[in-house]
């Protein structure tokens, strides 16, 4: 009877119960942080398009109207303004899978800034915790699927037993 009431141990606040679990994947979409002395830049990857969210550093107040290049290996590209003080550029090269370390240089009216920034598209690491998660709803199932099997074979004895009298 005790079997059918084990389970797995869950770990709580400030036990360790074993492996630590990997961070949980997401949906948010590939980004990159700069900071400057002058400017501060978010990049968000939507596809094969990079959309620029530029700031000034000391006030966090938008910059609607700016020159915006980023290099990257072979790869260099000017952002282009657009609604609401955005930047979009087209960045087929950042979308493949790697690191890409970003040189991007920032000029707003007589500020110039160059900002610096690695972009992670770690194809393969997505992979990775997408299967840790699959294996994780397998463990969370596992001590159910173990009670049944033993409430099942408990059954099968007492119905042998109950026969043989």
């Amino acid at each position: 009877m005790l079997l059918l009431f084990a389970s797995v141990s869950h770990a709580h606040e400030g036990h360790d119960h074993g492996d630590e679990a990997p961070p949980p994947v997401s949906s948010v979409a590939p980004r990159f942080e700069a900071r400057g002395d002058l400017f501060e830049l978010v990049g968000i990857l939507d596809g094969k398009a990079l959309w620029l969210y530029l700031d000034k550093a000391d006030s966090n107040e938008p910059i609607e109207q700016a020159s915006i290049e980023i290099e990257s290996g072979s790869f260099k590209g000017k952002a282009v303004a657009s609604q609401n003080g955005t930047f979009k550029l087209s960045a087929p090269a950042l979308a493949e899978p790697g690191q890409h370390a970003l040189t991007v240089t920032v000029e707003a009216g007589e500020d110039s800034d160059l900002l610096t920034a690695r972009f992670d598209m770690n194809a393969a690491g997505m992979k990775a915790a997408d299967s840790t998660a699959a294996k994780n709803v397998l463990v969370n199932w596992l001590p159910w699927v173990g009670g049944v099997i033993v409430l099942a074979l408990l059954a099968a004895i007492v119905i042998r037993m109950r026969r043989r009298k």
